[in-house]
Formats: structure tokens, C-alpha cells, sequence
């Protein structure tokens, strides 16, 4: 039984790995993903207009990318797990900041 619950953790975390690479990698494209008007936006309320749009994309881009490289590879994935849970945090913050670009009427 051990081995299947190893099996099912390894299966999870590899699939969350694909998920990050894939949503990073479509970042460095421009005009490719979807939630890059909502990436930019949040992310310069949130360091306070301090990191200009088209950095903040790329830098995104690189931590979506690497979180999911490590996760695939599993090094350290404690620290990777971690820094994955704290950008899914993130994620939510336009909930509060930009409800407006999250919800819109017709």
C-alpha cells in the first residue's frame, strides 16, 4: 500500500509541474495567455508600480517555469511545494484587488 500512496504523490506532483511549465512557458509569448492583462495588472499593485509590466511578465514566466522544472524533477520539492502554495495564494489576490477584471456584467 505504501508504494501506491508514493505512486499517486509522484503522479500529483508531476502533474502540477506540467500545469506551472505549461501556464509559465505560454508567458514568455506575448499576447499568448490569457490572464497577462490580469498578470501585469495585479503584479504592479502589488510591488506598487515598482517593476515595469513587461518585466514583471517575464519574471512570472521564470518562476511559473522553474516551479514546474523542479516539481517534474523533484529536487527539493518541499521548497518548491512551498513557493508553488504561495503563489497560488497570489493567484487569488485579484479577487480583492480587481474584482471588476474578474467579474464583469454584459
Amino acid at each position: 500500500m505504501k508504494q501506491l500512496e508514493k505512486l499517486k504523490l509522484n503522479i500529483l506532483r508531476i502533474s502540477i509541474g506540467l500545469v506551472y511549465l505549461f501556464f509559465g512557458f505560454i508567458k514568455f509569448i506575448p499576447n499568448l495567455s490569457p490572464a497577462e492583462d490580469l498578470a501585469t495588472n495585479t503584479i504592479g499593485i502589488l510591488t506598487f508600480g515598482i517593476l515595469p509590466s513587461s518585466l514583471s511578465l517575464i519574471v512570472l514566466a521564470v518562476v511559473e517555469t522553474l516551479i514546474g522544472v523542479f516539481l517534474i524533477a523533484n529536487w527539493k520539492p518541499r521548497i518548491f511545494i512551498s513557493i508553488a502554495i504561495v503563489h497560488i495564494l497570489f493567484t487569488f489576490t485579484p479577487l480583492f484587488l480587481l474584482p471588476e477584471e474578474i467579474f464583469w456584467q454584459r
